[in-house]
This record gives C-alpha cells, sequence and structure tokens, in this order.
C-alpha cells in the first residue's frame, strides 16, 4: 500500500513511562524552583535555576524522547542524532529563558506571561525538532489545528509552570501540581504525535505490522532521566536542610536583633512607627503613642497611618509614601496627626523603606518629632512681625529695614523711603549694601561678629540716596533670633546724621584751633608762674638770709653777754688784792655763764633738731600726772592745773628728759599768756592720723596744752616758731622755747600743731608716734640702786685715758678726773690711744672727745674699744655731733654734752665703771 497515510500505533507501557517521566520532571522542576527562590545571592539563585532547566528541560525532553520510542509504524524508522540532541539543547535553553524572565521581573503577570510564551514555543520547537529528526521513507504531513492546539498546550502548561514556580506550595500541593503539568506536557507531545501523518514513499514495502524494537533505548532514557531527577532531588533536600538550619540561627540571630531594636526604638527620645505597604502600624514605641495621643493597642490594632493624618496634609504626605513603598525613596515631611481628642499634633517625619534581601521594600519606618511648640512660636513670631511692620508703618518711628543675614532687605519703612528715595516696591529682595552703595567705619565680619556676641551693634554708615547724594547715616542695628536661639533676621534703625557730623567736624576744628590757643596762654602763663615762682625763691631766700641774720645776731648778743661775764670775771680773778668774797661771787658768776651757754646750745640744737636724744619706750600717762602735780606747785595759785588723759594710752618712744623739758616750756609760755590767771589742761589721746609734709600716716600720741589766755593773731601764730622770735618784754624770753619744742617733736618722728585766736586762748599739740616695743624696764623699776653716787675721790686707784685733739680741753678734763681722784694718761688722737692699750698700759677707763681728726672719731673709737677691750669703761664728750645727733650714742656708751660739769662727770664714769665690771673681760 503506497500513497495512503500510514497508521502507527504506541506501546502503552513506554507511553505510561513517558507520562510519569514528564510527572517526575515537573515535580523536580517545582521543588528546584523553590530553591531558586529561597537562595541567599545572585550567583546561587543563578546555579539553582539553571539546574532547574536542566530538570524541567531536560525532563520535557526525555519525556518527549521515550514517546517518540512509544510510537511505532510499519516502516523502518531511524533518528538524527544531530537533530535530536539539538531538540534536547532548545528544551533546556528555552526553560532556562522562561523561569529568569520570571525571577527577574518577580511574580508580575507580565513576566510571567513573556516566560510561559518563550517556554511554550520553546518546548513545541523542541517537540517539532525531534520530529524532524526521525528519519524513515516516507514524507512527514501535519494537521495545523491539532498543531497549533499542541503549542497552545505547550504555552499554556508552560505558563502553569512557571506560575507554580515562583509559589512557596507544601509538598503535597507541588506534587499535585506536578501531576497536572506532566499530563499537560504529555497532552501536548501526544497532540503533536496526532497532528503528524507519514505518506510512505514510492515503492516502499510497508509490513502488516509496526517495527518494535526500542524499548530498550526508552528504558534507558528513562533511567538516566529518573537517575538525574533524583540527584537533583536529593540537591535541593541537602540544601533545603541546610537553609532550614541557616533559617533557624537567622531567626535566633533575627529574634535577638529585633529584642535590642525594640529595647532601643522603646528608649529612643523621639516617635519611632513601623508601617507596611499598606500604610498599617505594625510597630510603635511609648513616645510615638504619646505624640500621636493614642495607646499602643489601638495603633496596632488595625489603624494605619492615614487614618490618624490630617486630612489637608493628606494630599502631600501619600504620593510620597507611594514612591517610598515603589521605588524605596525616603522624605521628610512636616504633617499634623489628629488626637482622639480632635487635637492637631504637627510633626516633623523622616521616612525611609525597610528592604529584604533582595532589595524589595517590605515596610516604612518614621521617626516622629514634635513640632507643636516651634510651629506655634514660628506662627506668633510671624504674627508679631506681621503686627510690628503695621505698627511701624502706621506710627511711622523713622527709617528701619529688616534684613535677612545675607543682606536682603525684607521690610522697608516710609522713613526709608523718604531718607533714601527708593520706594518700598524696589527695594525689597535687594541686598542692602550693595544697594545703598554702604560705606563701613569697620570691616563688615567685625560688624557680624559684634551683632553674634553682643545681639546690636551702633555705628555711622556713609550711604547713598537714590539722587546720587552722599549721606552720614547712624545705625543701630539689633539681631533677632527664632525660638531656637539660631539667627534670624537684623533689625536696622536709620537716622541721618550728615548735618549734625558736619557741624561736629567744624566744632572739632573750632575746638583744635582753641585748643591750640590755649596751649599757647598755657604755655605763656606757665613761663610767668616760672618768673614769679624764681622771685619767689629769692624772696624766700632773702627771708632765710634775714632770718639766718636775726638769728646770729640773738646768737651773739646772747654768748656776748655770757662772754662778757667770763672774760671779766677772768680778768678780775687776776688782781691779787681781790677780796674772797668777791672772788668766789665771780667764780658763781663764771659757772652761772657756763650753764645759761650750755643751755643755749642746747636749745639751737634742739630748735635744728640736731640735739642728742636717749629715746626709752615711756608710758606717758603716769609722767604726765605726775608733771601735772609739779606744775601746780610752781606755776602759781592763779594757774589751775588740770588733765584729761584717755585711758589705755600708747606707749612712745621718746627722750624722757627732752619730752618733760618740752611740757615745761609749754606749760611757762602758758602761765606768761594768762597774766590775770587761768586754766591751763594737759590732755594726752590715742589718735589716726594721716601723712602731711612733716610727718607721716599712723597711729600717734597727741600731748596737747591748753591755756585760757588771750590768744594770738594770725601774723603773730605764723611767726612763732621763728627762732629768737618772743612777744615777751625784755629779759623775759629768748624765742627759743616753742621752736625747741619743735625740734623736739620732729626728731621724734612726729610734728607741732599750735591752735590760737584772740580771746579764745592757744593749743599746742605734740603729736608723737606709736612705739612698735613694750615698755622697757626703765619703766618698770627705778635704776636709782644701780648707779654708783659721784663724790670726790670716787677715782682713787683708777686709770682714765683722756683723748681729745685740743690740748687745753684735754689738760682741763684731766685737772677735774685728777680733783675726783682718778689717775690720768692722756693720747692726742684714736691712733695713739690704741696703740697705748696694745703696748700694756693699763686703764680703768677711756675719756674721749666724739669729734677728732684723722680718720677716726670717737664713736668709732668706742665701737673698737667694746670689741677688742670690752673691760673698759668708754665715756664721750661733745659740743655737737652729727653722728650721734641721727643715730645717738652707741650701746654701752656714756655720753656728755660740752661744757660738763665735774659732778656730770663723776656720775658719768660712775655708771660706765659699773657696766665695765659686769663684764667678764678683765681690766686691761
Amino acid at each position: 500500500m503506497t500513497g495512503l497515510p500510514l497508521t502507527g500505533s504506541h506501546d502503552p507501557l513506554l507511553a505510561a513511562l513517558s507520562v510519569l517521566v514528564g510527572m517526575a520532571a515537573s515535580f523536580a522542576a517545582l521543588d528546584l524552583a523553590g530553591r531558586m527562590r529561597a537562595s541567599a545571592g545572585r550567583r546561587l539563585g543563578h546555579a539553582w535555576l539553571a539546574t532547574a532547566a536542566l530538570a524541567l528541560g531536560g525532563g520535557i525532553w526525555s519525556m518527549h524522547f521515550v514517546g517518540m520510542l512509544a510510537f511505532s509504524l510499519p516502516i523502518p524508522v531511524a533518528h538524527d542524532p544531530g537533530l535530536t540532541v539539538l531538540s534536547l539543547a532548545v528544551a533546556v535553553l528555552v526553560t532556562a529563558l522562561g523561569f529568569w524572565a520570571v525571577w527577574r521581573g518577580g511574580a508580575r503577570w507580565r513576566d510571567l506571561t513573556l516566560g510561559g510564551l518563550l517556554m511554550g514555543c520553546g518546548i513545541a520547537a523542541m517537540h517539532y525538532t525531534g520530529m524532524a529528526a526521525m528519519r524513515m521513507p516516507a514524507d512527514l504531513q501535519y494537521n495545523p489545528v491539532l498543531v497549533g492546539a499542541s503549542v497552545l498546550i505547550a504555552v499554556g502548561a508552560a505558563t502553569a509552570a512557571l506560575w507554580l514556580a515562583r509559589r512557596d506550595a507544601a509538598p503535597a500541593h507541588r506534587f499535585g501540581a506536578a501531576v497536572i503539568m506532566g499530563l499537560a506536557i504529555a497532552g501536548m507531545h501526544y497532540t503533536g504525535m496526532a497532528a503528524a501523518a507519514w505518506v510512505p514513499h514510492e515503492g516502499t514495502a510497508v509490513a502488516e505490522a509496526a517495527h518494535l524494537g526500542h524499548a530498550g533505548l526508552a528504558l534507558g532514557v528513562a533511567g538516566i532521566t529518573f537517575l538525574v531527577l533524583l540527584l537533583a532531588l536529593g540537591a535541593a533536600s541537602i540544601d533545603r536542610r541546610l537553609a532550614a538550619l541557616a533559617e533557624r540561627e537567622t531567626r535566633v540571630a533575627l529574634a535577638e536583633s529585633e529584642a535590642r531594636f525594640r529595647a532601643v526604638v522603646e528608649q529612643a527620645g523621639t516617635g519611632i512607627a513601623q508601617v507596611d505597604r499598606s500604610g498599617r502600624f505594625i510597630l510603635v514605641n511609648d513616645r510615638y503613642c504619646e505624640i500621636v495621643g493614642r495607646p499602643r493597642e489601638e495603633l496596632l490594632g488595625g489603624l494605619r497611618m492615614q487614618d490618624i493624618t490630617h486630612p489637608d496634609d493628606l494630599p502631600g504626605n501619600l504620593p510620597a509614601f507611594a514612591r517610598t513603598v515603589g521605588d524605596g525613596a525616603p522624605f521628610s515631611i512636616e504633617k499634623r496627626y489628629l488626637r482622639p481628642n480632635g487635637a492637631e499634633v504637627w510633626v516633623h517625619n523622616s521616612v525611609a523603606p525597610v528592604r529584604d534581601d533582595a532589595g524589595q521594600v517590605l515596610a516604612v519606618v518614621a521617626v516622629a518629632q514634635d513640632v507643636t511648640a516651634r510651629r506655634a512660636a514660628e506662627a506668633a513670631l510671624r504674627d508679631g512681625e506681621a503686627r510690628l511692620r503695621n505698627l511701624l508703618a502706621t506710627l511711622d518711628l523713622g527709617a528701619s529695614m529688616t534684613r535677612d543675614l545675607d543682606g536682603i532687605i525684607r521690610h522697608w519703612s516710609a522713613g526709608c523711603e523718604r531718607l533714601y528715595g527708593w520706594s518700598a516696591e524696589e527695594a525689597l529682595g535687594m541686598n542692602a549694601h550693595g544697594f545703598l552703595q554702604t560705606v563701613f567705619p569697620v570691616p563688615p565680619g567685625e560688624i557680624a561678629a559684634a551683632l553674634e556676641r553682643d545681639g546690636e551693634w551702633t555705628g555711622d554708615l556713609v550711604q547713598r540716596t537714590r539722587d546720587g547724594a552722599e549721606i552720614v547715616v547712624a545705625a543701630r542695628k539689633a539681631m533677632r533670633r527664632g525660638p531656637d536661639g539660631a539667627p534670624t533676621a537684623v533689625l536696622e534703625a536709620l537716622t541721618d546724621v550728615t548735618a549734625q557730623r558736619r557741624a561736629e567736624a567744624a566744632l572739632a576744628l573750632q575746638r583744635n584751633e582753641l585748643e591750640r590757643i590755649v596751649e599757647e596762654r598755657t604755655a605763656a602763663l606757665l613761663r610767668a608762674a616760672e618768673e614769679r615762682r624764681r622771685a619767689e625763691d629769692a624772696a624766700r631766700q632773702a627771708e632765710k638770709l634775714a632770718a639766718l641774720g636775726e638769728l646770729t645776731g640773738g646768737v651773739a648778743h646772747d654768748f656776748g653777754n655770757l662772754l662778757q661775764v667770763v672774760t671779766s670775771g677772768a680778768a678780775l680773778l687776776k688782781r691779787s688784792s681781790l677780796p674772797e668774797a668777791k672772788r668766789d661771787e665771780i667764780l658763781e658768776g663764771m659757772i652761772q655763764a657756763g650753764r645759761s651757754a650750755r643751755e643755749l646750745t642746747g636749745r639751737l640744737l634742739a630748735f635744728a633738731r640736731k640735739q642728742t636724744l636717749r629715746p626709752e619706750v615711756i608710758e606717758v600717762g603716769t609722767r604726765l600726772s605726775g608733771m601735772a602735780g609739779l606744775l601746780r606747785q610752781t606755776l602759781g595759785s592763779g594757774i589751775r592745773v588740770e588733765t584729761d588723759l584717755a585711758p589705755d594710752l600708747w606707749p612712745v618712744c621718746v627722750d624722757p628728759g627732752q619730752l618733760e623739758a618740752a611740757l615745761l616750756n609749754l606749760a611757762v609760755n602758758a602761765r606768761d599768756a594768762m597774766q590775770k590767771g587761768g586754766t591751763l589742761t594737759i590732755q594726752a589721746r590715742n589718735v589716726a592720723l594721716g601723712a602731711n609734709a612733716e610727718r607721716a600716716a599712723g597711729e600717734y600720741l597727741c600731748i596737747s596744752v591748753m591755756d585760757t589766755g588771750g590768744g594770738m593773731p594770725p601774723h603773730i601764730l605764723s611767726r612763732v616758731l621763728e627762732p629768737f622770735f618772743t612777744t615777751k618784754g625784755p629779759g623775759r624770753g629768748t624765742g627759743l622755747g616753742l621752736p625747741q619744742v619743735h625740734g623736739f617733736a620732729r626728731q621724734s618722728g612726729g610734728d607741732l600743731r599750735i591752735e590760737s585766736e584772740p580771746g579764745r586762748g592757744t593749743a599746742v599739740s605734740i603729736h608723737l608716734p606709736r612705739a612698735s616695743t613694750a615698755l622697757g624696764g626703765a619703766e618698770a623699776g627705778t635704776t636709782g640702786g644701780q648707779e654708783e653716787e659721784a663724790g670726790l675721790l670716787q677715782g682713787i686707784g683708777r686709770t682714765v685715758m683722756v683723748i681729745d685733739d685740743n690740748p687745753d680741753v684735754a689738760a682741763f678734763a684731766c685737772g677735774l678726773l685728777e680733783e675726783l681722784g682718778y689717775a690720768t694718761r692722756r693720747a692726742g688722737g684714736a691712733a695713739e690711744a690704741l696703740a697705748m692699750l696694745a703696748g700694756g698700759n693699763a686703764v680703768d677707763a677711756v675719756f674721749s672727745d666724739v669729734v677728732m681728726p684723722g680718720g677716726v672719731d670717737g664713736i668709732e673709737l668706742a665701737a673698737v674699744l667694746r670689741r677688742s677691750f670690752p673691760g673698759v669703761a668708754v665715756v664721750l664728750a661733745t659740743g655737737y655731733s652729727e653722728r650721734l645727733a641721727r643715730g645717738g650714742a652707741p650701746k654701752e656708751v656714756e655720753t656728755l654734752l660740752k661744757p660738763y660739769h665735774a659732778d656730770e662727770l663723776a656720775a658719768a664714769l660712775g655708771r660706765a665703771l659699773m657696766r665695765s665690771r659686769k663684764s667678764p673681760a678683765a681690766t686691761v
């Protein structure tokens, strides 16, 4: 039979085997696709994609090939190896493309349809490539309807396979799906087989029965396919177990991480919320609940963020949220939440996506900050600025403007319009400094720094108006700050001071000219004053010379009288016929003249503050009380003596004898001032005095002698301290009493103050500095028991060395000493005396003048004797010594003031010898 289509048959067992191969391949592909979805990385996902493509593509090809081997024709049939391998490659490749399309694009229907179409058409191509691989003596023809049906079945089966591969189904569900897919794939194959018809060539021998003999090959292919699928399933199972272990560990780590995350979220100071892709809350912290005013249970009970957002803010919020869910774009927004009580809460939300490992957006997290207070403050600030602008516009307080920190003008008052000429519309939005061509007195950076540091700055600016005129503006700038303290703007109050500054400049020129004139006049006055000072100095010098002449005249007059007594007496004593009574009278007069001369010398030295003082620390109160009793007896019954002594008087360091002499002088002057009688008051007070020309500031004892006499007029009071000036009659005063007291006060470290008015009496106050040490032993007891009474012949058995450069004085001293019983030796100077002592001349005392030629005076000699010959007593005599006046006598050295009497010399030697006996050294 030739020319008619051949009728073939299928081996039922092999056909069933092919269907079973298709089901097994489908099950393996679904299982491997699950591993593809669960893979953590792209490279591992590609590996599982290739394995799934090999399993499904290879399984479909194996099912097709076994199905082809199950079909037999009554003519011999062979297969082209190349086309057969090609069909296998096509099956694997198109399956991989389909899986890749779906895995890359997700579960979207577009990608699923594309993948199903590619895979279905590829399977159909594989099927018909395998049909073309058949080699037989016959022509192959197809039924187009059945071919189309087979292609549709292939596309549907491929799409179903891909859809099922995207789902994470349970093993039972995968098994059912594998059965359906296997039947669908087998249906496609056998529909394609039904579409084919074979017409034998002319002369081809057609057998009565179909040719068999391919069962072994079919079983081999099926066996290999099952083995490969089993290995793939084993690998998937192992991977699933490993993934389960990893997932379990991941879940534990994730649980710990979530616990830490929740702890951080709950402790955060800001509100934190997480919503799913639809906006439903899945996590909130306490602060977020506090901000929105809702409990956690309510928020997590199904509420969405759209449900609590103010409706007016949704149009701006929802599109941004959609972009975050779709593209993962973060955003920030300020919006209002509605609390259950209707209150509005302004929040600043920072929104960001939460992604999975594949980069897909799973949820959205929002960090919320409550900015209600800030918004209210900003609104209040805007209202305040608006009211300020309205107020400034209404009151027209002058030129003022407000500018941003970068200088852009935001407010331009009517005063600025009048001052500069530009309207507000022209000025707003302009840079103030460039617009007004401002010239600053200091760099602008310093002004900005002052505004930031102090909040304000004041100074003059040079600017230009609209018509080009240059004006000087007094600017007061103040920094405005927002609720957070950040600078927001600068307010400027501006005043045109052009005319004022010009007037000030003109005034400055006039002032400079006036200062020049004043300087010239001042220089002329200074020259005149200098000339006047020179004239006054010359006048004072003349007065000094006149005073010196008066002093010299007074001294010459008094000493002339004293010398007259001495010289006349000496001349009379030369007469042998002079009666003894007259001789004694003359000698007594000469002695009295010597005493007067000594007293006059002492007063002169006291006035010059050159007398030798023996200061010691004394308690003044007792001495003043004792002197008051003495004065009551000596001043006469017409003078009443009173004392006013404060308790706890400070001790002073003075020469007690000189103090008593000074007080006696003042008492005598007071008595003479009260010729008709009166009251003399001695007062003592502790006082603190400031510094003046004669004393330093400090604590002083003030001793005042006050009388109730007639007082003195100013012209007399101004001269009372001049030497030899006196208001007493001839023979009643020397004029040296007050100068002597003044000199004593100054030499003791204090000063003298005299107050007097006619008819109100006189008060003389001596200020003596408070002693820095306690009272000495002299005040604790008397020294009478320590002194040896002076008398004749007290020097018997003792030797005194007399040292004086004047032979007459030395001879006179030796005569006095010999009258007192002392043996004497004479030396002409300090060097000769020391040589005699060193040579073994034994002496008990040395009596030396202070002022001597030869470079070593008596004070230096006394110091050498105290060091080298401590057992030798030392007595010094002087008419005047600058060193003694300044520093006093050396320690353990007696001093005598020339002229001296025999009893004074005896007493001084007695005291010196008593001290020398207490010395551990022996007599030289």
